[in-house]
């Protein structure tokens, strides 16, 4: 169904510090106007990977999402990590998303993306949270989610043969490669393409190849966990 978000203003730019804080809502005009999208675009895209990303305050919602727009991505990611649209929390309960995530798996025939909530690092509250997305980290697993968000210590929580995209604060090759040496398979970005440009993309591959040129590191596809690469 279309959706409107939440009301203006809301989204903050921090323009000192290069930062963003949105609460959107999840503004759309539905999957029927996606899926018409996408349609369109598929001609001009000659073969670009697209991830089309999802949500729901119900799992119907979400596994209706899913389903139409499959067919037409390359991938689909389920965003569970809003803190302010209203209904979502409920998938962060690791319960509700192994039921979401079987029925999901009845009907898949793609890879699929679980975009995790970040836990905090106070030590009152960020035990809890941890807690609560390694028990979602657990459940992603079982139900043999092929990607999710955060790094290093999911990585260290689940071995080397599960993908893992890091996203947040990365706006230079710097920022790609510690990401990438965490544990992190790829990166994405939001923030910086909005405050650098989309010239950031081509910036950030050309610093990454000079530092590993630098440092003499071996080739991207090396540092990414060995054991990843031979199950993928």
């Amino acid at each position: 169904m279309p959706r409107a978000g939440n009301p203006a203003p809301r989204v903050i730019r921090y323009e000192s510090d290069e930062a963003l804080i949105n609460s959107l809502g999840f503004p759309s005009k539905g999957v029927e106007y996606t899926a018409s999208r996408l349609q369109q675009a598929e001609p001009l895209l000659n073969g670009t990977p697209v991830v089309a990303s999802v949500s729901g305050r119900a799992p119907d919602e979400i596994l209706r999402c899913h389903r139409r727009l499959e067919p037409l991505a390359t991938a689909i990611e389920i965003n569970i990590s809003s803190p302010n649209t209203l209904g979502l929390r409920i998938f962060q309960q690791a319960d509700t998303l192994r039921q979401l995530l079987a029925q999901i798996n009845e009907q898949r025939r793609k890879p699929l993306f679980i975009k995790l909530p970040p836990y905090l690092e106070t030590p009152s509250i960020g035990s809890e949270q941890k807690d609560m997305v390694f028990s979602l980290v657990e459940v992603c697993v079982e139900q043999g989610v092929e990607a999710i968000t955060m790094v290093a210590d999911i990585r260290a929580e689940t071995g080397s043969g599960l993908a893992i995209n890091a996203c947040g604060g990365i706006f230079s090759g710097e920022d790609a490669l510690a990401a990438i040496q965490a544990g992190a398979t790829t990166v994405q970005i939001l923030t910086s393409l909005i405050y650098r440009g989309p010239g950031i993309v081509r910036r950030i591959n050309e610093q990454m190849l000079s530092l590993m040129d630098r440092e003499h590191m071996p080739a991207l596809t090396l540092l990414i966990r060995p054991n990843l690469l031979q199950s993928s």
